[in-house]
């Protein structure tokens, strides 16, 4: 059975979180659907220390909870399942989940991305054997280890810090860096993490467990021997179910104007599933923010109660 609402949420990160307290704020009967637990890639990071409010950081599992809580207090309610199918419906949406379905006029697409695969093919297969996501859950066992960090961001730099607190040695493989200065500087003051750039990761090798990570460097491919493979590279967003007739970049990530509108009405993209976002949790919020007065405004309009203010909420 349907159940109808004026907004739906597709992700519970940061962006879709903060999404649902400016929609319910704003008055408009608002559910977040979430496949897994709410916060997304943040629970893994250890410490965001970019996020105002915090000079010595948060931890994402301490901060995503938060803001849910914000949310629910606000009236936003939450239900769990994968969203499979998307249709138009009336003067809005329809989403179909594993058991049931939801109708909102408006959907705010805040599903993040997920992992790509390395070289010939997903690198999940070997998660529990060795391949992790997560260095604060994980890190620990892999004490006195060795252990290979891929990536080029702010995350694989972050985690290869969190890392060599636990491991006898890291090494960090990246096609090219693209982390913050700040973290480059902390990586390359840590006496137990060994930086290659320039180093494409092809595949994972193992046996039973994670054995070691296959590299070409030069057109000649070596084996790094490796205990874990911690791997924060080559995102890609996970929208097969919402129409095809929503634009996109070349990347698969949604195409949305200032106010993180879609190509088609009743549909906003907001934090990594969106085009040219900077990948910053501040940013991720600012999104949802965006997203949910823009959705308000154009609820409003479409009832024929004019243009709202902005300051309304």
């Amino acid at each position: 059975m349907s159940e109808r609402f004026d907004v739906a949420i597709v992700g519970a990160g940061v962006a879709g979180l903060t999404a649902a307290i400016f929609a319910a704020r704003a008055g408009l009967r608002t559910i977040v659907v979430e496949r897994s637990m709410p916060g997304g890639h943040l629970t893994n990071v250890d410490a965001i220390e970019d996020f105002p409010g915090f000079p010595a950081g948060v931890a994402g599992v301490e901060l995503a909870p938060a803001i849910q809580e914000q949310a629910e207090a606000a009236g936003a309610e939450f239900t769990f399942g994968r969203v499979g199918a998307m249709r138009s419906e009336g003067d809005g949406w329809w989403l179909g989940l594993e058991d049931e379905s939801v109708a909102a006029r408006a959907v705010i697409v805040a599903t993040g991305t997920e992992s790509a695969s390395i070289g010939d093919g997903p690198a999940e297969r070997w998660l529990g054997r060795g391949l992790s996501h997560c260095a604060s859950c994980d890190g620990p066992l892999y004490r006195g280890k060795t252990v290979v960090v891929i990536g080029g961001g702010d995350s694989a730099f972050q985690e290869a810090l969190t890392l060599s607190r636990h491991a006898g040695s890291v090494v960090l493989l990246a096609r090219t860096i693209r982390a913050q200065e700040i973290y480059r500087r902390r990586v390359a003051a840590g006496p137990r993490i060994d930086v290659r750039v320039g180093v494409v990761a092809t595949r994972i090798v193992g046996d039973e467990a994670v054995r070691g990570v296959a590299i070409d460097e030069g057109g000649v491919e070596t084996v790094i021997p490796a205990d874990g493979v911690f791997v924060y590279v080559g995102s890609a967003p996970s929208l097969d179910w919402l129409p095809a007739d929503v634009a996109r970049d070349p990347g698969g990530h949604i195409l949305v104007d200032l106010s993180m509108r879609a190509s088609i009405r009743g549909v906003y993209a907001v934090g990594s599933a969106r085009a040219e976002f900077s990948g910053q949790a501040v940013s991720a919020a600012g999104d949802g923010a965006t997203a949910a007065l823009a959705a308000w405004r154009d609820l409003v309009q479409a009832r024929g109660g004019g243009a709202p203010r902005a300051g309304h909420t």
